[in-house]
């Protein structure tokens, strides 16, 4: 079993965390601001150092391998994603 935080398509947990309905999201600011309040719940956290809780949560996992991308180890955003699927260039 593996567990990780996100992949090489996914945005960063903290570009996630701070995303804005519209400017390439599909979700609505409703989609966004309910994710964020079940987040919040369910990891019991205020989302400071989201990606921290994150990266913990998959650590004390069942999982026998954990995987985190550096962006996330690093806590940084949506400029550092490494890939947009479907787009050509610029990855």
């Amino acid at each position: 079993m593996v567990a990780y935080t996100g992949t090489h398509d996914n945005d960063t947990t903290i570009g996630w965390w701070n995303s804005e309905a519209g400017g390439g999201s599909t979700r609505s600011a409703e989609d966004i601001a309910a994710e964020r309040e079940f987040t919040r719940r369910y990891l019991r956290t205020d989302g400071r150092e989201i990606n921290w809780v994150f990266i913990e949560t998959v650590a004390a996992s069942v999982a026998d391998t954990v995987l985190t991308p550096m962006q996330d180890v690093l806590g940084l955003g949506s400029e550092t994603r490494m890939n947009l699927p479907g787009r050509p260039d610029g990855n």
